[in-house]
């Protein structure tokens, strides 16, 4: 068995490229928000073991 690399990449369609940028910017978004979230829960957990302890 022979395996031939190239490295010529099909064409994408136009719709193609406009999806994989839509789920670009999804992905994107969600990390910051996820990531803010994460970060308040973790300021105020800390906080309140501050208070607590």
């Amino acid at each position: 068995m022979e395996i031939e690399w190239t490295s010529e990449a099909l064409p994408k369609s136009s719709s193609a490229e406009l999806i994989e940028d839509i789920i670009s910017l999804m992905s994107s978004s969600c990390a910051k928000v996820y990531g803010r979230r994460s970060g308040e829960r973790r300021k105020a957990k800390k906080e309140a073991e501050h208070e607590a302890g």
